[in-house]
């Protein structure tokens, strides 16, 4: 079990972040003894995995709200990923090759063709 200070260290943010996640997320409860707060393994894990959801994928405290209320997230701390537009499109290749040809034979055709009936 670690300190605030200690878990605040860990996950690389200062105490009154821990603390304001604490009250934005209830279901995370630190062990108080003596009124120090003291965080186990799994409490650091989720701190840890709150701050990757909002600094790393850019997510907003209400979305992960939102992701623990409907249990998106599981109790091994899972992420998994409710915006599809963060995940590039599939791509079909032929397809593009197809317009790609498309298009050649086009720019093709509007090319000025020479004369026949030349002397040369």
């Amino acid at each position: 079990m670690v300190k605030i200070g200690k878990l605040a260290k860990l996950i690389g943010v200062e105490t009154h972040t821990v603390r304001f996640w604490e009250k934005n997320f209830p279901h995370i409860t630190p062990h108080l003894i003596n009124g120090i707060r003291y965080y186990d393994d799994k409490n650091v894990e989720e701190f840890a995995k709150i701050k990757e959801m909002m600094y790393d994928k850019g997510m907003k405290i209400a979305g992960i709200q939102k992701m623990v209320k409907y249990g998106r997230i599981s109790d091994k701390l899972q992420y998994e990923a409710t915006d599809q537009t963060s995940q590039a499109p599939s791509i079909d290749k032929d397809k593009i090759l197809a317009k790609i040809d498309r298009a050649l034979d086009i720019i093709n055709q509007l090319k000025p063709k020479p004369y026949k009936d030349s002397l040369f």
